[in-house]
């Protein structure tokens, strides 16, 4: 997993990173039109639009390496399983249950580029930073200076 990391984690960055910019600068420009009145029907849509298709692209990524965990998981559950099955003291026993060891160990976790892992919990940041930035963009906007 540490090649798979070191070849395509500074890619999943930039594709985490661009589509959360992505996504704030869409709320950016409906704010900005919503003050400016110039919001049109067409610059909500357009805006909804291509917050929606980043939001859908960053949680396709972020499932496909949490689905990655989950399968772990269900390997060492599988190997426990077969384990049991068994004959006691066999070699196949053993080999299953240093299996298991092995992957629980070794579990694999995506990361962008060592900065954070690319998991299901990452969804939750990025909605958590979206909400975050557009209150505060929210009340910039409707201060008097």
């Amino acid at each position: 997993m540490d090649i798979f990391n070191e070849v395509f984690g500074m890619v999943i960055l930039l594709i985490n990173m661009s589509g959360v910019v992505s996504i704030l600068s869409a709320f950016n420009t409906l704010l900005v039109s919503a003050e400016t009145t110039r919001l049109t029907t067409e610059v909500i849509v357009d805006c909804l639009f291509e917050a929606f298709i980043c939001l859908v692209w960053n949680c396709f990524i972020l499932s496909a390496s949490g689905l990655l965990k989950e399968e772990t998981r269900e390997i060492v559950k599988l190997c426990c399983k077969l384990q049991h099955l068994m004959p006691p003291l066999s070699q196949e026993r053993k080999e299953l249950l240093n299996i298991a060891h092995q992957v629980k160990r070794k579990s694999p976790t995506i990361s962008a580029a060592g900065f954070f892992d690319v998991d299901f919990y990452l969804i939750l940041a990025v909605f958590t930073f979206v909400g975050t930035y557009v209150v505060v963009l929210i009340q910039f906007t409707h201060m008097d200076f």
